[in-house]
């Protein structure tokens, strides 16, 4: 009876000290649950936001495309393959995205804007020698005809316009003869202007317009979509953009930008100017 007592006494001493730590650890249970759910929640927003930066991608190359189309239409194949993005926490860092975008051709582009420049020079000299069967004799129309015949020569062959004339016509004969006579296309009809000429003067590094349209795209997409990401104030949300050639490493586009700027934006979307000069660009 002694021992039966002195067993019921301890099993009630020691009922307070277990009961505690069950529920500690059922707190710590759910503690860690409510984690895991926190931490789904982040990541599903990430995978929102990998789709996003990858249509950012897509529509950076269409637009670059249709841009080059103003210039050639078989200049669409200058972009191969299609945009994808993938999100990454880091701890203590922020969120990063690695993105792929369109291929860039650059020699089918460059070769085009060569073919394009050519028929701009070519047009351009047969605008200036009729021009100059307008030129009365005398030292003017002389000096005129030898800057001709000097660009005539340094220009070399040129290729025929959309037309199917020659930009310069005659050019196997020599070109300081046809003005000399004033033959050079004298009854002609004016040249047309090369289509896309007006495009093409602003296109003058097609690799660099192409990563600029990017970054445009991106830098837009990073402002506008990524409140649900819970960016901290003293984290970053950073981009990284591959722009390459096909069998080419090409470069790398790195933008970054703080939690605090991106909550300020959120606040104020006029400030949108502002908060795209914060944003920090390297190329590598």
């Amino acid at each position: 009876m002694a021992k039966g007592a002195i067993v019921a006494l301890l099993l009630f001493v020691a009922a307070p000290a277990v009961l505690p730590a069950q529920e500690m650890e059922q707190q710590a249970d759910l503690i860690d649950h409510a984690q895991d759910e926190d931490a789904q929640k982040r990541r599903n927003k990430i995978q929102l936001m990998e789709g996003l930066l990858a249509r950012a991608g897509s529509i950076a190359a269409e637009s670059f495309g249709r841009r080059l189309q103003q210039i050639e239409p078989s200049m669409s194949v200058a972009l191969l393959g299609q945009s994808r993005a993938r999100g990454f926490m880091l701890e203590g860092y922020g969120v990063f995205f690695d993105v792929e975008v369109p291929e860039l051709r650059a020699t089918v582009v460059l070769s085009q804007l060569m073919l394009q420049r050519d028929l701009q020079i070519g047009d351009a000299l047969a605008m200036l020698k009729r021009a100059l069967q307008d030129m009365p004799e005398g030292p003017s129309r002389q000096q005129a005809q030898q800057a001709i015949r000097v660009l005539d020569m340094q220009a070399g062959p040129l290729p025929q316009n959309r037309g199917g004339s020659p930009s310069i016509v005659g050019r196997s004969q020599s070109p300081a003869i046809q003005v000399n006579e004033g033959t050079a296309e004298s009854d002609s009809a004016p040249a047309p202007a090369s289509p896309g000429s007006a495009v093409m003067t602003s296109m003058q590094d097609p690799r660099k317009e192409y990563r600029d349209t990017v970054q445009r795209e991106l830098t837009d997409a990073m402002l506008d979509y990524s409140v649900p990401l819970d960016i901290a104030p003293d984290e970053w949300l950073a981009v990284a953009a591959r722009v390459s050639e096909p069998g080419q490493r090409g470069q790398t586009l790195m933008l970054r930008v703080k939690g605090s700027d991106l909550s300020i934006f959120a606040a104020d979307k006029e400030r949108r100017a502002e908060i795209r000069s914060r944003v920090e660009v390297s190329v590598f």
